[in-house]
């Protein structure tokens, strides 16, 4: 993300970006570039501050994010845990804190592999007798 005061940043290879714009980049490849609005600015870049924020992005573009930033992976019983739209501010690598919301506020069960693998399952509802 080129931010608000900087007036350009340059690639490796030359690309030139103008503030305003973002661009994702992988293996030294540009993927794609946009163009993005201040208070999406400053959203991106929290991640310089330990923090980042989701405003309604589904939960399998948020874990991609945090995975970045800790050694966990994370998969999903199916698509719809997947699809799941998460809002809230987390600390970067206090995993702990985003599996204790998804437990309680969404329903999701949270189990825990010895190979850093944390899979996500939807609860099954519990059903009162009587």
């Amino acid at each position: 993300v080129a931010s608000p005061g900087r007036t350009q940043l340059q690639h490796e290879r030359g690309q030139q970006f103008k503030a305003g714009q973002i661009a994702i980049i992988s293996k030294h490849q540009i993927e794609s570039v946009g163009f993005v609005e201040a208070p999406e600015i400053e959203r991106k870049l929290l991640w310089q501050q330990g923090k980042v924020q989701f405003v309604g992005e589904p939960l399998s573009q948020v874990v991609r994010e945090l995975s970045r930033h800790t050694h966990y992976t994370f998969k999903f019983s199916d698509t719809q845990v997947g699809d799941i739209r998460v809002g809230g501010y987390f600390q970067l690598g206090d995993i702990d804190e985003l599996l204790d919301v998804l437990s309680g506020s969404f329903n999701i069960e949270v189990k825990r592999d010895t190979a850093g693998g944390i899979h996500l399952a939807s609860r099954e509802p519990t059903s009162s007798s009587g």
